[in-house]
């Protein structure tokens, strides 16, 4: 509408003009206009004609070499004053590598599409497709490598015995293995250039529209989402957060020792779950945690090792993750406009362009949820939240720095509840963890007696049988 205003003014303006030129020309007639009576103004050029220009000189064909904010007498294809000279479309260097990446995005090859948008990015190193495609590329990285991790930990399981001689065997070599010959090299790496990679599209591209006819999200050889549609801030901020809750993981892992008598996996493998009520399988399930935490065969299990620096940057990176989570879901309500089109949206049932309360989200692979879903989504929202809150106490992403902000078990009853469980956890000082601290005063043994009290305190709750 502003576009068809503009120009109708522009007629109008001109036509007066050229009233104006017909009316008071008599002294110059149609002779030359080099003579200084006859130019009204500006005159670039001799053009032999009644000079009609009153401030740029328009008597020739369009003149723009740079987006000047003037109009030159054609259609001017901007739609916003950008200083960029936008008046032909000039193809980047990087546009047949994004291509590439997109296809190979497309059909689930990551590894691949990293390539391409690598040798895009050395084509024209600030692209947006390029930066944004490489967090799409590096997060079917990390999947592939949950799917390998995934199958190699069933092979385990499989085909080791859970003792030798009848002595319990430990499972901290098994987890070291693991992180040593898989997570460190496979998945650390790329986590970080992802999310260095995310920042980047944040703050410099924050208005990305990255279009994919789908994106094969595979676990453990399995298809379980395959997306279409725009992929936009929301799918970048939702990326960085799993690729930093991924690598926290990994180094708490590598943090903590975790020197446990492997065979109560092959326990808990045998128990039937499914056919013991809630409350029981809880109890059976608190323990089994209280057999590991109080094996004296393992004293050390889930104590810090010798050097506190890697589980206080564990917390830091968990810590990110939690927020980005809470993030993603700011940015899918925040979006305005039409979002039929995106992957992380919301449905505008009332058509209005912006989330209202009751709207429902849309979220890959279900689409729109339903109520119960929705209501799931929003509590793990909410949890995210408060997990941030408390892994990041202390530290310089703390917003609230004088205030501590223990996580309050209670602040999982609205997740238990969404999916059908009861409210389990007092709103009690007794059934708080003080993450912050832990990461902040790293205390060998501070995390691994906070757990066992609030243990001790569910065993109670939860008697098995």
């Amino acid at each position: 509408m502003a576009m068809h205003l503009k120009w109708k003014w522009l007629l109008l303006a001109m036509l007066v003009l050229a009233l104006a030129a017909l009316g008071c020309g008599g002294g110059s007639g149609g002779g030359d206009d080099d003579h200084a009576a006859d130019d009204d103004a500006d005159d670039d050029a001799d053009d032999d004609t009644v000079d009609d220009d009153t401030v740029v000189d328009d008597d020739t064909v369009d003149d723009d070499t740079v987006d000047d904010d003037t109009d030159d007498d054609t259609v001017d294809d901007d739609t916003v004053d950008d200083d960029v000279d936008d008046d032909s479309a000039t193809p980047s260097p990087a546009d047949p590598f994004i291509d590439a990446g997109k296809h190979f995005l497309e059909i689930g090859e990551g590894d691949l599409a990293n390539q391409q948008f690598k040798l895009g990015m050395a084509a024209d190193p600030n692209h947006e497709a390029c930066w944004y495609g490489l967090v799409m590329a590096d997060t079917l990285h990390n999947f592939d490598v949950i799917s390998v991790l995934a199958s190699y930990i069933e092979s385990v399981i499989s085909y080791q015995p859970p003792s030798i001689a009848a002595q319990p065997q430990s499972g901290q070599e098994f987890i070291d293995q693991l992180i040593d010959d898989a997570l460190d090299g496979l998945l650390l790496q790329s986590s970080a250039e992802l999310v260095e990679q995310a920042e980047h599209v944040r703050t410099d591209h924050p208005e990305i529209v990255f279009s994919l006819t789908g994106m094969p999200i595979i676990i453990n050889f399995a298809e379980i989402a395959n997306p279409p549609g725009d992929y936009i801030l929301a799918e970048g901020v939702g990326a960085e957060a799993f690729a930093q809750m991924l690598a926290g993981l990994v180094q708490h892992a590598s943090a903590i020792n975790l020197d446990f008598d492997i065979g109560l996996i092959f326990e808990i493998m045998g128990v039937d779950w499914g056919s013991m009520p809630t409350k029981q399988a809880i109890g059976l399930g608190i323990d089994y945690a209280l057999l590991a935490f109080n094996d004296p065969i393992f004293p050390d299990f889930f104590t810090l090792k010798d050097d506190a620096a890697p589980y206080k940057a564990a917390g830091l990176e968990t810590g990110l993750g939690f927020r980005n989570a809470q993030q993603t879901y700011d940015e899918m309500l925040l979006n305005s406009g039409d979002a039929s089109t995106e992957v992380l949206g919301y449905d505008d049932a009332n058509g209005n362009g912006q989330w209202d309360e009751g709207e429902h989200l849309v979220v890959p692979p279900w689409g729109i949820l339903d109520d119960t879903q929705n209501a799931q989504a929003l509590a793990f929202r909410d949890v995210f939240g408060h997990l941030a809150d408390s892994f990041l106490d202390y530290t310089d992403y703390d917003q609230d720095p004088n205030t501590a902000t223990p996580f309050k078990l209670a602040y999982l009853n609205p997740l238990l509840q969404a999916f059908g469980l009861p409210a389990l956890f007092p709103n009690s000082a007794l059934f708080e963890i003080d993450f912050g601290a832990s990461y902040r005063d790293a205390d060998p043994t501070q995390l691994k007696n906070q757990i066992i009290s609030i243990l001790n305190l569910l065993d109670g709750l939860f008697p098995y049988p």
